[in-house]
């Protein structure tokens, strides 16, 4: 099973899906012109043959930007400013910055400093103008994951205390002004990740060549086809994830790896909330399916338990809030052991738990059980997401059914 882009809330249009030879899978090259034409997949990366005939790894290709393609040829692979991309000196302030940003930043909040910009708070922050607006560079080292509770206001050159800590302050009662500062920090990574949240792709063109074809066979074609457009976007997406781009090429591609299909399917489901009387799943704008229909299509069990999942959210009255920070959660939802920046993926974790715990407590005070009701639902997500590669593997084997290369090598992840 696989999805689009991302959860609407507004209802999606519901064909009959009894009629599906009306439907079809995007060909090849409709779905290669959506990429070439989308940010960031150029047409050497993921759609295209390399001059052998043999396709590029499109996981890899999908994670590479052009800076550290460039790195790459060069033989190096040094680790970047995450703000102005400038060589970074290390971490400080829990992610991968220079010595200037570092400093810039420490300033900021010691001197409790407040900027304007004096254009659209849209001002670019590279290496050359990263002075030209501080009040855009420093929204931007809080969108990359800066934490201000990292700055000690109390510091002064040389590193001793400015003021004697008063005996009633510990370590394990953190002041009222860290407390404002972690909050702020939650907010701002919830209203940073709505903001990148990714539009609904509509379905595709129509492929004549289904009409002959078997339900099955129809409704998987359809899927996988989705489903790989949908992973284009799930990745461009991630690298906007405040931290995700600063863990290494490895780590990235274990996280990708281990929670394409939850995260898809994660959409799906969202999606699929305000489709009732009868329930129904929402693919994407235009395609959804009831349990009668899945049933006739070879899909009944997966829908079943996807339904499942969607009445328990419903019932929850999951917001979109949740929804962006848990979607984070399941990306970030690997072992520590198994990654090998694990301290910088370890705040990563707790920097998204936080804002979760923040979000709940200030939009639902009273309901002290919330969180533990949607972290419940993750362990089942999992299961559907195995269940789910497993039967689009298996079938598609069976019926040849082809797969667009980045899905294939997502599914042959999930299965070795």
């Amino acid at each position: 099973m696989a999805s689009s882009d991302e959860g609407d809330s507004s209802a999606p249009p519901t064909p009959n899906y009894a009629q599906l030879s009306g439907y079809s899978s995007p060909v090849h090259t409709a779905v290669k012109a959506e990429y070439d034409g989308s940010p960031g997949c150029s047409s050497d990366s993921v759609c295209s043959p390399e001059p052998n005939g043999s396709l590029l790894n499109g996981i890899q290709n999908a994670l590479l930007d052009e800076a550290a393609k460039a790195d790459g040829d060069q033989g190096a692979n040094p680790r970047l400013c995450a703000v102005c991309s400038d060589l970074a000196s290390g971490y400080h302030y829990g992610i991968a910055s220079c010595e200037a940003c570092k400093a810039f930043f420490k300033r900021t909040i010691q001197g409790n400093l407040n900027y304007q910009c004096h254009s659209t708070s849209e001002c670019e922050v590279n290496k050359k103008r990263r002075k030209a607006c501080p009040a855009c560079r420093f929204q931007k080292c809080i969108n990359m994951g800066m934490m201000i509770d990292g700055v000690r206001p109390d510091r002064v050159r040389g590193g001793r205390q400015k003021y004697r800590r008063r005996p009633e302050e510990t370590d394990f009662a953190p002041s009222s002004s860290a407390r404002r500062a972690k909050h702020r920090r939650a907010a701002e990574l919830t209203k940073h990740l709505l903001k990148i949240e990714p539009p609904v792709s509509t379905l595709g063109p129509i492929d004549p060549s289904l009409k002959d074809k078997d339900p099955a066979f129809q409704a998987m074609k359809i899927i996988t086809d989705l489903g790989d457009r949908a992973l284009v976007n799930v990745v461009q997406w991630a690298k906007q994830v405040p931290g995700f781009t600063e863990l290494s090429l490895g780590d990235r591609r274990i996280l990708l790896q281990d929670g394409w299909m939850e995260i898809l399917l994660w959409q799906v489901i969202f999606r699929s909330i305000p489709l009732c009387e009868p329930d129904r799943i929402a693919f994407t704008k235009g395609l959804s399916m009831d349990e009668e229909q899945a049933a006739r299509s070879g899909l009944g069990s997966l829908v079943a338990k996807a339904l499942h999942l969607t009445r328990k959210l419903r019932d929850i009255g999951i917001d979109k809030e949740e929804y962006a920070l848990l979607k984070c959660i399941i990306l970030c939802n690997v072992e520590l052991s198994r990654v090998e920046e694990n301290t910088h993926l370890g705040e990563l974790q707790n920097n998204l738990y936080d804002a979760l715990h923040h979000h709940i407590m200030k939009d639902y005070p009273g309901d002290s059980r919330r969180v533990c009701h949607l972290l419940s639902t993750l362990p089942t997500l999992r299961q559907l997401s195995s269940e789910s590669v497993d039967h689009v593997s298996r079938n598609s084997a069976e019926k040849s059914i082809p797969i667009q290369q980045l899905f294939r090598e997502m599914l042959e992840s999930k299965c070795d």
